[in-house]
């Protein structure tokens, strides 16, 4: 009855250019709405939409890869003294490692992750940028052999993380339906925090502030790298698995809606 009503509004609105050669602006603003409007949400006898259980798995799989991704940079900023007095290294370079990855961040995530998310889909985007965050840790694990490997890995997280973290409405679009979207993007951004607060104590563990000796202290930093990379990237390898890139039947209409804008150009989608 829904589209009836549409196909009728539009026929009308035909009839009506037919008459007057083109549609005045209230004809448009009217069909407009009427061509875009919401449809009814489907009911349990409808068969062209299907909840899986297994969407509440995706969101876990990102959750942990995220949780991942939060902790390994909070885990950096308690070593960060221990550069300066260890390394012998300027408190300047130590800040621009931070400076470094929040600088490139936004032009990565807006001119690279948002074209390969478009192009590639989630699950390949969620791979790439897992991959990239896995490298990130072990050259960061090399800093005993030259300490500035930490300045290329914070390079590398700022090209790579926006892959897995932009695919999170995404991910919430494709799999949950349009009640429950908003608590799986919730829950999917509250990952990094959790990850943050829970990295900053885990690197805690590692370092003993008694010891002076700095091949002792070097000792304990490549200690402490070798087992938070070794942590996370086991968490990160375990997300992979789980994480699909659509259900075989669509949740909701918006992610029906969601496929067929995916062939919109970006600028078309900006401009209009």
């Amino acid at each position: 009855a829904e589209y009836m009503g549409i196909q009728q509004a539009m026929e009308s609105h035909q009839s009506e250019q037919n008459k007057n050669g083109e549609l005045s602006t209230n004809s448009k603003m009217t069909l407009r709405a009427e061509s875009t409007r919401r449809l009814p949400l489907p009911t349990s006898s409808d068969s062209i939409y299907r909840l899986y259980c297994f969407r509440w798995i995706v969101l876990i799989s990102y959750f942990l890869a995220q949780f991942s991704s939060g902790s390994l940079y909070a885990t950096y900023l308690p070593f960060s003294t221990y550069l300066t007095e260890i390394y012998g290294i300027p408190h300047v370079a130590v800040v621009m490692t931070g400076f470094a990855f929040n600088a490139v961040y936004p032009f990565s995530s807006l001119l690279i992750a948002d074209r390969f998310i478009l192009h590639f889909g989630i699950r390949k985007s969620f791979i790439v940028g897992i991959m990239g965050m896995i490298v990130c840790l072990w050259v960061r694990a090399c800093l005993n052999v030259w300490i500035y490997f930490i300045l290329v890995a914070s390079f590398i997280g700022s090209f790579t993380d926006p892959l897995q973290g932009n695919i999170i409405s995404k991910m919430a679009t494709n799999w949950f339906d349009i009640s429950e979207q908003v608590a799986a993007t919730t829950i999917g951004s509250l990952a990094t925090l959790l990850g943050s607060t829970v990295g900053s104590f885990y690197s805690l563990v590692f370092i003993n502030t008694d010891i002076k000796d700095h091949d002792e202290a070097r000792t304990m930093m490549l200690k402490a790298t070798l087992y938070i990379a070794l942590t996370f990237s086991i968490l990160y390898i375990l997300s992979i698995p789980f994480f699909w890139e659509k259900p075989a039947i669509p949740p909701c209409p918006s992610a029906i809606l969601s496929e067929k804008e995916e062939s919109i150009p970006i600028k078309q989608k900006i401009l209009t």
